[in-house]
């Protein structure tokens, strides 16, 4: 479904990315995990539209993503960022209309996902709240909102998700996450940003692991989350043992 071939990126004249390749299938959530500086964020906003690559290939669904109408693309492909500033005083639940903007579904039908949006995002008893007056964990969920509304519809939905959980509390960490594997069980995709390896190893298909800008690893969260590789991109000695209740790895620090 998304498909990114020897990908490289600039930004200010630096290579952020460098030759970055791998393929995600619908039904899959992807893990992008690095520290900091390793070109996550720059990996989310090319896929995003906002950065134009130096070389290399972007598909979705076998068609140059650039090519898919841009009208077709808003309606499929919602992307949250780490921050999003807004400084008007909109009710809640204005904010996560705006992600009913590309669609032609009427207002009847708006309503209803934009409130079905909120309840995933537990979010529905913020919705006549002033925007402005909310923590930065429900704004951060208001924003969740707006982008699940945005894909609610849309056949094979991308969603691409840029270190989600940083102002979240632990519950709504998995809420978000959960959030995530909902959108790739339609039948769509989700590319998330984290920096908990943890999350990734629970929630995540395959683990995208960067390195400077380059792909250190890339397998399922068993393949990649390994207490060497660890060691070697992040300078942190782990342990990773099996989960007691999941079948996912746990790291342990």
């Amino acid at each position: 479904m998304i498909e990114v071939v020897a990908l490289t990126v600039l930004r200010s004249g630096r290579q952020v990315l460098s030759n970055v390749s791998f393929s995600l299938r619908a039904g899959e959530v992807l893990a992008v995990l690095g520290g900091n500086g390793s070109g996550k964020s720059s990996l989310l906003a090319t896929l995003a539209g906002d950065i134009r690559p130096a070389s290399g290939e972007l598909r979705l669904d076998d068609q140059a993503l650039g090519r898919v109408p841009p009208a077709v693309r808003a309606c499929r492909l919602a992307m949250l960022p780490q921050a999003s500033t807004l400084a008007f005083s909109f009710r809640a639940r204005e904010v996560v209309a705006l992600g009913r903007l590309p669609h032609r579904s009427g207002a009847a039908v708006d309503r209803e996902i934009v409130a079905a949006a909120m309840v995933q995002a537990d979010a529905l008893h913020l919705a006549e709240r002033n925007y402005l007056h909310l923590s930065g964990g429900e704004q951060q969920r208001i924003h969740l909102a707006r982008v699940l509304a945005q894909i609610w519809d849309a056949p094979q939905p991308c969603l691409l998700m840029d270190e989600p959980t940083a102002a979240l509390d632990i519950a709504h960490q998995h809420l978000t996450l959960e959030a995530a594997r909902r959108v790739a069980q339609r039948g769509g995709v989700a590319l998330v940003a984290l920096h908990d390896l943890n999350l990734a190893a629970r929630y995540a298909d395959q683990v995208l692991l960067l390195d400077q800008g380059r792909v250190a690893a890339l397998g399922t969260p068993w393949e990649v989350l390994q207490a060497d590789r660890i060691r070697d991109v992040y300078g942190v000695r782990v342990q990773v043992q099996t989960h007691p209740t999941l079948d996912c790895p746990l790291i342990i620090t």
